[in-house]
């Protein structure tokens, strides 16, 4: 299985769980580098991220499906944040197949995978997650970092991506915060110099790396910061920074607390 995804946090998160159920899996950065991959490889699935940098998913995939080449077929199936109807369309437009909202729900990818390349056919159905509570202008995330993140749904969903002592806990946090951090310094940046484009593409990736460690605290928040960056809407997107700095700094504390 090829697996295209910018963000780093994303690659571990899904490699973890297809190389916990047996599969191959290759790594590509963005859309390019995917459609390299392709050219060389053979694959029985593509998950594409939708929004990647030198080439996006939509455009790796109306590239695959123009090249006429033996893997010109292969089942691609899109990975988005944004599991929007008109986003949705996109893809399909582009010749995807099928779409994965992120953060990845465990289930679902194996359905997915057992839609386009299991023996059950294209018969499945694979039923959308809830969609991720959205921050308002007069409601704030409460939730302790060590309550968000020992949640149930957030320590089964670790224990699967971390199964067999794969990656340590602690580890995993570590590298995380790592990417958190030099995009929080990207978001703090770009909004000083009210730059629209490097502030939503910031904060969505933040957004994903937030999701892939299960943190809801700062997922809820980073969408807003992305949202009111996409409607350039300063005051909307500089407010929620501080709450985000201070949930980062919440995130530092409880991973300094795990044993290494």
């Amino acid at each position: 299985i090829l697996v295209a995804d910018d963000n780093p946090m994303n690659q571990i998160v899904v490699e973890g769980l297809l190389c916990r159920d047996g599969y191959n899996v290759v790594l590509a950065s963005n859309g390019a580098a995917a459609l390299a991959a392709i050219r060389t490889g053979d694959f029985d699935l593509v998950l594409m991220d939708v929004q990647m940098p030198t080439m996006n998913g939509i455009d790796a995939t109306r590239a695959i499906r123009e090249s006429n080449g033996r893997m010109s077929g292969v089942p691609i199936v899109a990975l988005t944040a944004n599991a929007l109807g008109r986003e949705v369309e996109q893809c399909r437009a582009a010749g995807m197949n099928d779409h994965l909202a992120k953060p990845i729900d465990p289930k679902l990818l194996r359905l997915v995978i057992a839609k386009w390349v299991g023996e059950g056919g294209n018969e499945a159905e694979v039923e959308p997650p809830d969609a991720p509570p959205e921050l308002s202008a007069q409601r704030s995330v409460t939730v302790s970092a060590e309550t968000d993140m020992t949640s149930p749904s957030s320590s089964s969903f670790m224990a699967e991506i971390l199964d067999g002592e794969r990656i340590a806990f602690a580890e995993f946090l570590a590298m995380a915060l790592d990417v958190i951090d030099t995009d929080m310094q990207r978001v703090e940046s770009s909004l000083a110099t009210r730059d629209e484009a490097v502030l939503a593409d910031a904060a969505h990736r933040l957004k994903g790396t937030c999701g892939s460690i299960h943190s809801t605290r700062l997922r809820v928040v980073t969408s807003s910061i992305e949202t009111a960056a996409r409607s350039e809407s300063w005051e909307r997107a500089s407010g929620p920074f501080e709450e985000l700095r201070g949930s980062e700094n919440a995130l530092k504390s409880y991973a300094g607390s795990k044993p290494q």
